[in-house]
């Protein structure tokens, strides 16, 4: 991979992380009626490129910006996927893009279509976003954007999906004043949705968030796994089965803070852990055991020799539910740890002493059993002097049984 490409790689990457975990919707406040009414409105979200290959990345950060400037607003947000290559033969014909864009729309049960095609070339980004109207049966509004890919590009998008929705809020109010409050998605929308499929264009998946949320109370856990809906709309995505096991293996330097520092410069620990997970409405809460095994060169004192740290203890962690390939979580830890000292030609000393740590990081999943953790955590071992202290930088590779 070459050095543009690689800068391109991590840029996008980094931007779809931060839109993940901190991003803030740039749309204006609504009044407490408005956000009823919408709250009756079903707004389907489609992206594709507008021509040639697509870019997985790209297309997440425009579907997740979109989806939280829809769910912000009040409004249920719906996610579909069309095929690359019969979107852009249609994106060549009004008439068809049109009339594809209503079948796919009633099918999802939608009043409105947030549709957005894009182009990456190099580092600068073309959107654009029209907001179909169902009823009517055509595009009653469009925004475009024209960023470069960097830590503000983000918020060029959201501004423009802001502008887009309320540029229409009296015909959007209109179409929600006229359906019943609390309408849930129909039979019809779940069969509708089921004969996509053998058409092709609608992922299982999306049946399957459609039959969720047909008589189910918001943040309530689906007994098979797969989806679970929660208030306001939003819909994370939970492997088809539980997965309770998680079996990590991991490596973290261990890099001293006060005056351990003077005289040892850091230790690597190698390190294992256990733990079972338990699924509930707000994320993911874990328990099990850690060991760890720190070796280190102290050079800085009389006597010269290896610094062994090898704390065991237990484990508890909480996690959020996957968004997309990403989680965030927070971990601590707390036990005991044998200190010994091995000194070049003197006497091997050792202690037993309590210890405690706490981290946050995130996770990326390959699959929804592998996935990667990077950490960044606080350890303290109360010995009596020195007491130890320090920094923990890790990864973790994780298999979920």
């Amino acid at each position: 991979m070459s050095q543009t490409k690689t800068y391109r790689f991590v840029l996008v990457f980094f931007l779809f992380v931060c839109r993940l975990g901190f991003a803030q919707s740039a749309i204006p406040t609504f009044s407490t009626e408005q956000l009823k009414t919408h709250g009756r409105v079903t707004v389907l979200i489609l992206v594709t490129v507008s021509s040639g290959e697509e870019n997985k990345t790209v297309k997440d950060i425009l579907s997740q910006s979109i989806r939280i400037e829809v769910e912000n607003a009040g409004f249920k947000a719906e996610t579909r996927s069309l095929s690359v290559e019969k979107a852009q033969g249609f994106l060549k014909d009004k008439e068809k893009l049109n009339a594809r864009l209503l079948k796919v729309s009633r099918r999802a049960g939608a009043d409105f279509t947030i549709f957005c095609t894009y182009n990456l070339n190099k580092d600068k980004l073309k959107s654009e976003f029209s907001l179909f109207d169902v009823e009517k049966g055509g595009v009653i509004n469009r925004k475009n954007t024209d960023v470069k890919l960097d830590l503000s590009s983000d918020i060029a998008i959201s501004s423009s999906i802001a502008e887009l929705i309320k540029e229409s809020e009296q015909r959007i109010q209109y179409i929600a004043e006229e359906k019943p409050a609390n309408e849930e998605v129909s039979e019809k929308s779940v069969n509708a949705a089921t004969k996509s499929i053998s058409a092709g264009e609608i992922k299982s998946s999306e049946v399957k968030s459609a039959s969720l949320r047909q008589g189910k109370a918001a943040g309530q856990m689906p007994k098979d796994g797969g989806e679970i809906v929660k208030g306001g709309g939003i819909v994370i995505t939970l492997p088809k089965k539980y997965k309770h096991l998680d079996f990590g293996l991991g490596f973290a330097p261990f890099i001293p803070i006060g005056e351990l520092s003077s005289y040892l410069t850091v230790a690597y620990n190698p390190y294992t852990s256990f733990s079972y997970r338990v699924f509930i409405p707000f994320g993911i809460i874990g328990a099990g055991l850690r060991v760890g095994s720190g070796i280190g060169y102290a050079s800085g004192i009389a006597e010269k020799g290896i610094l062994s740290l090898s704390p065991v203890g237990i484990n508890i962690s909480y996690s959020t539910f996957r968004m997309a390939f990403l989680s965030l979580f927070l971990r601590a830890a707390g036990g005991m740890a044998i200190i010994a000292f091995f000194p070049e030609g003197g006497t091997i000393s050792g202690a037993a002493v309590p210890y405690v740590e706490g981290g946050a990081g995130l996770s990326i999943f390959f699959t929804d059993s592998l996935k990667l953790s990077a950490e960044a955590a606080y350890t303290v071992f109360f010995n009596s002097d020195p007491l130890i202290m320090g920094l923990v930088p890790s990864l973790m590779l994780s298999l979920l049984l």
